[in-house]
This record gives structure tokens, C-alpha cells and sequence, in this order.
């Protein structure tokens, strides 16, 4: 279907004169009838009829009006919407994070973004380092906040903040608030968390380079907020980014072991492909997530 034609249709509809409808197009009166006489043998039906000196639809005309005038509707309204997304203002975000983003900052950041583009959808998934790595290089994320130490060739990462390692157990546990060395905290049951996750990988890394038995196994926990549970339960030793657990110690619920010799930080970073420039959507986050 020629919609030019169908655009002069509508015209003529409303003006109910072929001729007047011309005028405001700046169209010869020729040219407006040619093209309505060459929709009606397209589409085979009668548009008009003969009224007076003007014109009035028929009733294939009439449905044909209405249909026209919701299609050019809604042309209107997608053009509308596309603009709102070039713009940044509407369209789905989609991000990823690591367990500890995505409780403490990413729902602040994304509620205040919410605020300032009400037409934007955001949409979180959380997951360990790894998981959550894999959401971006499979395109199910744009942009992803991952603490942890990683490298990836396909991955542009930027430093927000930088978190410190803790150790923590209960206020019972025997080396609440004392100093001890490595090799002596070991001894005790550990939690740990998942494969993948940066605390277990760190864990491995500072057994390894203070040459000293992993821990043993106490509990194996998928997720760090469930972990944290665990030690606030009475059981065990665990290793943790200190902004996850910090309220806690301060309340008197967890308690610090200080480790000689072990003084590690994790870098928390704003991670994106590196061969995929950001939808207007995503810059404008970034910068909310920079200021």
C-alpha cells in the first residue's frame, strides 16, 4: 500500500474536497485525484462518492479513514518513542553485579536514575565475579559493577572505589578481636563461598602466597549476604569485603580477627565490552554512578 497515497486520503477525507485538501498540500488538484483514483485500483474499492459539490466517503472509505488515521497514529507515536530513547530518556537497561554492588549501591543509584527518567526500565542480575562476567560478554547485560580482581582481554573496567579484606567471626568464637597469624586462623573451620565468587578465589590466593593449608570447609554457601548469616549464626570463620559486613561490627554482631602480614584491598569497578560503544541509556547512568 502506497502510504504517500494514503497520507493525500486522509486529507481529502477531512476536508471532504479533494481540492481544498490540494491547497493545504500544495499539491495540484490533479495530482491529489490521480493519486486517490490509483490507491482505489490498488486496494479495489470505491473511496468516495459524488456529494453536492464535494465529496463524501463510502463505507470501505470510512474503515479505510479509521485504520489510516490509527497507522499514522501510532508511526507518530513510534517516532515519539524512538526519540526518547536516542535521547536517553527511555528503553531498557539492563546490568549485572556482584553480590555486594548489587545490595549496597546499585539500588540506591537506580532509584535516583528512576527518579530523574521516569520512562526508563532498569533491570538487575546478580551473580559471583564469573557469573556475572559471563552476563556481559553474552550480551544480557550492558553494564556490570563486579568487586573482585579479575582481568579479561574483552573487558573495560574502570575503578569506583576500592573495599579491604576482613576476616570475621562471631563474638564467641575464640579469636574474636584477637591477633593471630596465618597459619593459626587456618586451623579453624572457614565458610566459604562459591566457585567463581572473588572471596574464595582471594582466600586460595593468600593460603598459597603465605604458603599455608587452605582452611577447612566448615560450610559452602552461595552468596555473600548468606555467608554473612552463617558467621552471625555462631559458626565459623570468613573472609570479607569489609563494606559488607561493617554495620554488623559495628553493632556488636561480628567481630574482626586481625591477620599479621595479610593486608589485602579489592577494587570495585564499572566493567563494559570493550567493542561495544553504550546506548544513550547507559551513558547517562555512568554518569549519575560518577558524580
Amino acid at each position: 500500500m502506497n502510504l504517500y497515497a494514503l497520507r493525500l486520503f486522509v486529507e481529502v477525507a477531512k476536508q471532504q474536497s479533494v481540492s481544498k485538501a490540494a491547497s493545504l498540500l500544495s499539491i495540484s488538484q490533479p495530482a491529489v485525484t490521480a493519486q486517490i483514483r490509483k490507491l482505489e485500483r490498488e486496494l479495489g474499492i470505491r473511496l468516495f462518492h459524488p456529494h453536492g459539490r464535494g465529496i463524501r466517503l463510502t463505507d470501505h472509505g470510512q474503515f479505510l479513514l479509521e485504520k489510516s488515521i490509527q497507522l499514522f497514529s501510532l508511526e507518530k507515536q513510534i517516532e515519539s518513542e524512538l526519540r526518547q530513547i536516542l535521547q536517553g530518556e527511555s528503553g531498557i537497561l539492563r546490568l549485572a553485579a556482584t553480590h555486594l554492588p548489587s545490595a549496597i549501591w546499585l539500588p540506591q543509584w537506580m532509584a535516583r536514575f528512576k527518579q530523574n527518567h521516569p520512562q526508563a526500565t532498569l533491570q538487575l542480575k546478580r551473580g559471583n565475579t564469573e557469573q556475572t562476567l559471563q552476563l556481559l560478554l553474552r550480551y544480557e547485560a550492558e553494564l556490570a559493577i563486579i568487586a573482585g580482581s579479575w582481568e579479561h582481554n574483552q573487558i573495560e573496567r574502570q575503578l569506583l572505589f576500592t573495599n579491604h579484606w576482613w576476616f570475621v567471626v562471631h563474638p564467641s568464637h575464640p579469636l574474636a578481636n584477637r591477633t593471630v597469624d596465618l597459619a593459626e586462623l587456618v586451623q579453624y573451620p572457614f565458610i566459604w563461598r562459591e566457585t567463581g565468587s572473588s572471596s574464595r578465589e582471594k582466600l586460595i590466593e593468600i593460603c598459597h602466597n603465605h604458603q599455608v593449608s587452605l582452611p577447612t570447609i566448615g560450610l559452602e554457601l552461595n552468596g555473600l549476604f548468606e555467608c554473612i548469616q552463617a558467621v552471625k549464626a555462631g559458626y565459623g570463620v570468613f573472609f570479607v569485603p569489609d563494606r559488607a559486613v561493617r554495620s554488623e561490627i559495628a553493632n556488636g554482631l561480628l567481630t574482626r580477627v586481625f591477620v599479621q602480614k595479610v593486608h589485602l584491598t579489592q577494587p570495585v569497578c564499572l566493567c563494559r565490552r570493550k567493542d561495544d560503544s553504550l546506548s544513550p541509556l547507559a551513558q547517562k547512568f555512568v554518569t549519575l554512578i560518577q558524580e
